[in-house]
């Protein structure tokens, strides 16, 4: 009788490994598990499961709600999001780039205008994030599966509920040329 090989087995392991971790590595997600598409004037630049949006360096943070209620978010800066798909950030956004904008697309087709200095580290102390947790718990359905908590504004209209799509875009480019 052929004693197993020891290889084979730890070969599949290391593909079963590698398959659970592609997804923090920024590359694309299956259909069913694409959470968010990060798109640059229509063209999609990369896409994130819920798993790719926990490696991606989350954060928690106590903020209250429009009643006044306090809840704690587990979320990731948007920045970290975009930059490691090819979205600059940092000292080159300076002059025209200072006219680049995000937006943030919600399930209903509500949207919401960020500059791209807004999401920068290098413009802003507390960053603007996409949360994918509650108080320990998955967003409800009602403003999940993701969320925008801009922790630090009075008014919450910015708080995209259902977060489905990030689209960079630039003002040169949507507005006629001069």
């Amino acid at each position: 009788m052929k004693k197993p090989c020891a290889w084979k087995f730890g070969g599949y392991w290391l593909v079963a490994v590698f398959l659970a971790v592609l997804p923090a590595f920024g590359l694309p997600a299956k259909d069913a598990d694409v959470l968010l598409t990060v798109k640059k004037q229509g063209q999609v630049l990369g896409t994130y499961s819920l798993a790719a949006l926990a490696a991606a360096g989350s954060v928690a943070m106590k903020v209250e709600d429009d009643a006044g209620a306090s809840s704690e978010y587990i979320g990731v800066p948007i920045a970290d999001l975009v930059e490691p798909l090819g979205i600059a950030l940092g000292k080159s956004v300076s002059g025209k780039r200072l006219a680049e904008y995000i937006v943030m697309e919600a399930a209903d087709g509500y949207r919401v205008l960020f500059s791209l200095a807004e999401i920068d580290p290098l413009f802003r102390d507390r960053p603007i994030f996409i949360c994918y947790r509650k108080n320990g718990q998955p967003l409800p359905a009602a403003e999940g599966p993701l969320r925008v908590i801009v922790a630090d504004e009075k008014r919450h209209a910015r708080w995209v509920r259902q977060v489905t799509a990030i689209d960079v875009g630039s003002v040169e480019d949507a507005l006629p040329v001069r």
